[in-house]
């Protein structure tokens, strides 16, 4: 007897098989796993219930290899099972595709995401998206999964239109430069897919003709052939997909049947059937080659009803035959910091400090530290690793939208099967309520994740970012192989251009010019050794430090300072052992750099728009702070600072030398002269400085010799540095020459490095400042052959000293300005100045350190400049201010928007009414975005519960902090010098009263504007009791009292 074991999985076939020849399409894979049979008609149930076939078991008689009907099994042939799994297997395998023409996918960003999350779409194209490129990043974090990458193309001179590709990051994507420029269709080209299949996904967007937009179907197709003509001769298969606004259902459509006849020209074939506009016409199309093998069921249309208000196109879905991506994954590694027995840590960080004492060489003592704090760390907090995978941030899912889900997906069935327009209407109206409670579902989330985080203002930035858009994710070249080539080709390209920069300096200086020509010998107390440090001086440094951790460090920063008692006595020794013996660790000279894109906007495949971010250990910069200490005293000692360099020194900033700079500038202007601005721009200025001429000018100029000359040579030689692309990282690459990029010390040694070029500046009495390696030279212009003449020999000085100091400095890059009052405009516009082998000519405007200068001084382009600026950032604050507390809208509004109404405010005094206006305007929409009122509400009641001073007022409490700043010591010299306390030329009471002498001036629309007599007015108008207060405090806790009270005649 045998017994036989019948399911469904093995029916199925057999009894296909036994009616035809046997073949697995579509359809019977379908069945295999959909297989269901109807009971008979009256059960209680209903007649329309389904159940699964149930297995059967019979046992019967042995037919002698004969089947039930007598047949021979022996001529049967054996049905492969596995055939049929795998098939269905990969099936299930393939990419799905989803078009779509939104219409502005502002308002359905929700609704777009859950969908691809919810369907598992891999590739979404989308038309009419009517994104910008940069302003909509809000938006885009709404609607792309964390699965997902978008690749968009907006329209440039109008608004509306734009064609986006959603593509599931798993795929290798390489997005392609469009090869022309077209004016009557917008398209954007991606390539995607692994090793073994790739495809060529082009989404077009043909906007139909219009007056309003003198587009026209002739010109259409002209750019029509020259596209395709690009696009048939890839060696990818090809798939062409969006909106070409041609009614192709019509017979008689002439432009529709033209359109078919390019596509066959071609031998393309347009796969769309049936209406895809609610008006019933055929307008959005898929088209592949005529013998494709990528379709890999027949496109179909479907409306899933994004939105309240439903765009007026339908969505065309298609799986494609390349294989489904699979799902990302990454492995991390991480150590369980809180479950750490911190008792017995101490113990063992102890028994290190024991063992660390008895060594008297820094390099071992660094070498055993790292070692055995390691070792420390993987006993307490071992190193773990496991596999995640990356899925998308659905924390705010709710049950409700659970629920919902399951409510649309049968309502949508029951629509399908029945085509009844009152099933459509329901399916309709639960999308709808479904996408409104998708919204306030994200909503309510993120809303109570940022009142949870109220009292933490990093993590409220760092939800701000998410929900703006600005991650900090790295932004890479395309690349398809692995992360340490790309590490390398950073590595090299870094490497060369410093290389090939050092190279032309060198050729240039062939006739050896002496560097120290124009140094000025130093004749005081020479530096010789740097000092010990104690305890308590090294555990403030460390504490005022910024807890930034490095790959290098062997314990993150936190957990260090958080036990630095322990550490403490390790590190004293470990930070006065290298300077004792003048030496620095290896590890210590070892930097990691990231690759950063300068800026969005740039392509991410060119190199050169990248610059290097070096990030070091933290206990090398705590040495670096501690030597900085000691030259910093050497150089306030011997008065050796150069007191127009305003970079990397304790009271000085961009805006104190801007402030001097706009000084000098409304001074001759308020005496009827005209100025001269020159901007001068060098190259890598910090990665090309010569260690031998740095040595030498340190001992020659400052004074630098013995020890502790020693120890700096030993900081400078031997480094090297790695590019480090997420968990990969480079060759090491040697670095011969520059100061550190990212270190405390480098910066300083630069400022100390340039100091001649001022030496030069005074020669040829000139006005000059300087910030790092920004430098500007003016002067007061006496006639155009003369200033000429001036500013071409001093610039040639420079030029000379910085070829001598191989030093960089770009002649076509350097800019110039010339500053007129209304009646000399139009005298010096055609100063003109040589410039090694350029031609310096007159600018309309220049950036200065952040500053727009007009040539009129007037500031208009800086107040426009500002009101962009605020504006961009209001928006994209106004987008996420529905998650947003009041308190955490204050946040962001004062980083956002009030630190660029602040920045460089003390020079907007006394300017046009008009540009005060457009700057309080900007204040007024903010303060009325924090308190979700209209824009018809009054404001001021806005800005007194705000307690925010006006604009106006802004910029007068700016200037007054300067003035007591000044008066207390704590400003640089060379504003304090512009101010002059009021001496009576006999003695009376206003002798005792603090005020300040009012210098006399020419003309209001400048003299007014000049800081010394600004500064002196308003420091006068103040009561005696604030001008005499003593604490910075309190002073600027009661100068904005006073303010305030003023403004809003309180």
């Amino acid at each position: 007897m045998h017994s036989i074991h019948s399911v469904q999985q093995t029916v199925y076939p057999l009894f296909s098989y036994a009616r035809r020849t046997w073949t697995v399409n579509e359809n019977s894979t379908r069945g295999l796993t959909r297989l269901k049979r109807r009971t008979r008609r009256g059960t209680k149930a209903g007649s329309r219930v389904i159940r699964k076939i149930r297995s059967i078991i019979r046992v019967r008689k042995s037919k002698n290899g004969k089947s039930p009907m007598g047949a021979n099994v022996n001529n049967l042939v054996v049905c492969e099972m596995t055939a049929v799994s795998k098939i269905i297997r990969n099936q299930k395998n393939l990419a799905k595709f989803y078009l779509i023409n939104c219409r502005s996918v502002k308002n359905k960003s929700f609704a777009i995401c859950d969908f691809i999350i919810s369907n598992k779409k891999d590739i979404m194209a989308i038309t009419e998206t009517w994104l910008g490129s940069d302003i909509d990043k809000g938006v885009l974090s709404e609607l792309v999964p964390d699965t997902h990458a978008i690749y968009h193309v907006p329209r440039k001179d109008r608004k509306g239109g734009g064609v986006a590709l959603i593509l599931n990051k798993s795929f290798q994507v390489e997005q392609l430069k469009s090869e022309s420029e077209f004016t009557h269709m917008e398209h954007i080209e991606c390539i995607i897919g692994n090793k073994n299949a790739k495809l060529r996904v082009c989404v077009v967007y043909r906007p139909p003709s219009s007056k309003d937009n003198n587009l026209s179907s002739s010109n259409f197709f002209e750019e029509w052939l020259q596209y395709l003509s690009s696009q048939v001769t890839s060696q990818e298969e090809l798939l062409i997909t969006g909106d070409i606004n041609f009614h192709l259902d019509k017979v008689t459509d002439h432009m529709a049947n033209r359109f078919t006849e390019t596509l066959n020209e071609f031998g393309l074939k347009q796969y769309v059937t049936g209406p895809t506009h609610i008006r019933g016409h055929t307008l959005d199309v898929i088209i592949c080659r005529e013998h494709n093998d990528i379709l890999r069921s027949s496109p179909t249309t479907c409306d899933y009803f994004l939105n309240t208000v439903s765009c007026d196109h339908r969505g065309i879905l298609c799986e494609i035959e390349i294989p489904k991506p699979e799902k990302i994954q990454k492995t991390v590694s991480f150590r369980r910091y809180r479950d750490i027995q911190f008792v017995d840590m101490h113990r063992d960080i102890d028994l290190l400090t024991d063992k660390c004492s008895k060594l008297d060489n820094v390099t071992q003592l660094v070498h055993d530290f790292n070692v055995d704090i390691k070792n420390i760390l993987d006993k307490h907090a071992p190193l773990q690793s496991k596999v995640v995978t990356i899925r998308p941030n659905t924390q705010w899912y709710s049950d409700e939208l659970r629920e919902i889900k399951h409510e649309r997906q049968k309502a949508e069935r029951i629509w399908h099967r029945t085509k009844l327009n009152v099933h459509e209407q329901i399916y309709k109206e639960i999308c709808y309520k479904r996408n409104e409670l998708l919204a306030r579902s994200k909503v309510e989330f993120y809303s109570s994740k940022i009142k949870e985080s109220e009292s933490d203002a990093k993590q409220i930035y760092k939800l701000a970012n998410t929900l703006m858009g600005s991650t900090k994710d790295q932004s890479l070249p395309s690349h398809h192989g692995d992360m340490t080539e790309l590490a390398n080709s950073f590595a090299n390209f870094f490497s060369e251009k410093i290389h090939m920069i050092r190279c032309t300096l060198t050729e240039g200086n062939q006739h050896g010019t002496n560097p120290m020509l124009a140094d000025v010998k130093f004749t005081g107390n020479a530096l010789t050794e740097f000092s010990a440090v104690d305890s308590e001086d090294l555990r403030k440094i460390i504490s005022n430090s910024v807890s930034k951790s490095c790959d290098l460090d062997a314990i993150p920063t936190f957990l260090f300072k958080e036990h630095l008692d322990h550490f403490l006595p390790i590190i004293t020794t470990i930070v006065n052992s290298s300077l004792a013996e003048s030496k620095v660790p290896s590890v210590y000279k070892e930097a990691i750099v990231r690759p950063l894109l300068k800026k969005s906007n740039l392509d991410k495949d060119v190199l050169k728009n990248y610059r290097p971010v070096s990030n070091l250990p933290f206990l090398s910069k705590v040495i670096e702070k501690v030597v900085a200490a000691c030259i910093e005293k050497h150089l306030s000692d011997n008065n050796l600072h150069d007191n127009l360099q305003s970079a990397y020194h304790s009271c000085h900033s961009t805006e104190t030398a801007l402030l001097r700079v706009h000084h000098d500038i409304t001074c001759a202007l308020d005496n009827n002269t005209c100025a001269v601005l020159v901007m001068l721009d060098l190259s890598a200025a910090f990665d090309v400085i010569d260690h031998d001429i740095l040595f030498r000018r340190l001992e020659f100029s400052y004074g630098i010799t013995g020890s502790a000359l020693a120890w700096i040579h030993s900081y400078l030689s031997d480094r090297s540095q790695r590019i480090a692309i997420g968990s990969t990282s480079s060759k090491a690459h040697a670095l011969d020459i520059g100061v550190p990029q990212g270190s405390v010390l480098g910066p300083k040694f630069y400022c100390m490095f340039s100091k001649p070029v001022a030496q030069i500046c005074r020669n040829h009495n000139m006005d000059y400042h300087c910030y790092a390696d920004d430098t500007q030279i003016y002067m007061v212009i006496d006639s155009l052959q003369s200033t000429s003449t001036k500013l071409a020999v001093c610039l040639k000085e420079i030029k000379t000293w910085m070829s001598s100091n191989l030093l960089k400095l770009n002649d076509d890059k350097t800019e110039m300005i010339v500053f007129a009052p209304k009646n000399k405009k139009e005298q010096f516009a055609d100063l003109t100045v040589s410039f090694g082998t350029s031609i310096i000519s007159d600018a309309r405007v220049v950036k200065n350190l952040g500053v727009v200068f007009d040539k009129s001084l007037t500031m208009d382009n800086q107040c426009k400049a500002i009101t962009r600026s605020c504006y961009y950032h209001i928006r994209n604050i106004g987008r996420i201010r529905k998650y947003l507390t009041t308190d955490a809208s204050k946040t962001l509004v004062n980083a956002l928007v009030t630190s660029r109404l602040d920045y460089g405010n003390a020079l907007l005094y006394g300017v046009k009414k008009a540009n005060v206006a457009s700057l309080q305007m900007v204040q007024n929409t903010a303060a009325r975005l924090i308190s979700k009122t209209k824009r018809s509400a009054h404001v001021t009641p806005i800005l007194i519960e705000l307690h925010w001073l006006p604009v106006e007022f802004r910029s007068q409490y700016k200037i007054l902090l300067f003035v007591f700043k000044a008066l207390k010591g704590m400003a640089p010299i060379y504003l304090r010098d512009l101010i002059k306390p009021y001496v009576p030329s006999r003695s009376l009471r206003s002798e005792s009263a603090l005020l300040l002498e009012i210098p006399s001036v020419r003309t209001k629309t400048y003299g007014e504007r000049r800081f010394d007599r600004s500064a002196a007015i308003l420091w006068n108008s103040l009561p005696m009791t604030l001008r005499k207060t003593d604490s910075l405090p309190a002073f600027k806790r009661n100068l904005k009292t006073f303010l305030f009270k003023k403004a809003f005649n309180i």
